[in-house]
């Protein structure tokens, strides 16, 4: 098992998206960064029931505009790639031979709602401005407007204090020991279990004082546990009741659920320790500023297909 999981990893994100399908319900809405737009996976992960709102580049796969919405979002189709290479490979085949072209036909696909806006993130006063492409298989714009859907996705970014919990309180910023992929990917797996089972404290000790569980202090939380390891099993209700008692006084005094963490490089491993002074990156409070990017004009549903 280790070993297919191991090749799985060899493979890349996208192999890992596939294995993490079975996991969907209907009536989740998945969100996904860029590089993992495709028809295979989209139609792989819609055919769970799940409705999903994914990063596209600006660049690929084109999305042409073929009906405007009233929101300034558009449909389109997000092509099967064998239909596109069916189309080459007959306008190949008949210049070999000197036919004309195939018959224009419709493009086979799914059909998609897009959405285009300009995202300025505000960070310690410094403004970044990015154009952003969204795609959609919310298609009503009345349901889901595109300046919610916009604002859903700038709320993913706070992934990444998920992200410093993990590598920075959990792991103290040290490399991973194991030598070997299976030893590495053990070790992994342990770290995202007491993880899991710091989240699932954070949250029984938000639902007993009546807390949103992001008030709760992931760090006093960790202090906390650690604490309680020495607990033994006939005092381990009593225990968790006064952990979350504790846990319930371990408040973040203003919590903001748009946040950024910086992502920053790890440094090389040296033989003798660094005695200078280093930065550690923080998480820091982010505003968004959202403009929606107008349509251009609608373009034809009929394109050169193979027949």
């Amino acid at each position: 098992m280790l070993g297919a999981a191991v090749g799985s990893l060899a493979r890349g994100e996208s192999a890992l998206a596939h294995d993490l399908l079975d996991r969907l319900r209907p009536g989740m809405l998945l969100l996904a960064d860029r590089n993992f737009l495709g028809h295979r996976l989209w139609t792989a992960a819609r055919a769970r029931g799940t409705h999903l709102l994914w990063r596209a580049t600006l660049a690929k796969p084109r999305l042409p505009v073929q009906h405007v919405l009233p929101d300034g979002s558009w449909l389109s189709t997000l092509r099967d790639p064998a239909d596109a290479r069916a189309w080459r490979r007959n306008v190949a085949r008949n210049k070999k031979r000197g036919h004309n072209p195939p018959r224009p036909r419709p493009v086979k696909g799914v059909t998609v709602r897009v959405v285009e806006a300009w995202i300025t993130a505000t960070v310690d006063g410094r403004a970044r401005t990015e154009k952003y492409r969204l795609v959609t298989s919310l298609l009503d714009p009345h349901a889901a407007p595109a300046g919610d859907l916009v604002a859903l996705y700038a709320r993913r970014w706070v992934v990444e204090t998920g992200i410093r919990e993990i590598k920075t309180v959990l792991l103290s910023g040290r490399a991973l020991r194991g030598q070997t992929p299976i030893r590495a990917l053990q070790e992994l797996w342990a770290t995202l279990v007491v993880y899991q089972a710091i989240r699932l404290l954070i949250s029984q000790a938000a639902l007993t004082t009546g807390l949103d569980p992001s008030r709760i202090s992931f760090t006093a939380a960790r202090d906390t546990v650690e604490h309680a390891l020495a607990t033994t099993p006939a005092d381990a209700d009593r225990c968790l009741d006064w952990t979350c008692h504790h846990l319930g006084q371990q408040l973040i005094t203003r919590h903001t659920h748009a946040r950024m963490f910086p992502r920053a490089l790890k440094n090389t491993l040296h033989r003798y320790p660094y005695r200078g002074k280093t930065r550690q990156p923080t998480s820091n409070k982010a505003s968004y500023q959202i403009h929606p990017a107008p349509a251009t004009a609608p373009t034809t549903t009929a394109q050169p297909r193979a027949a």
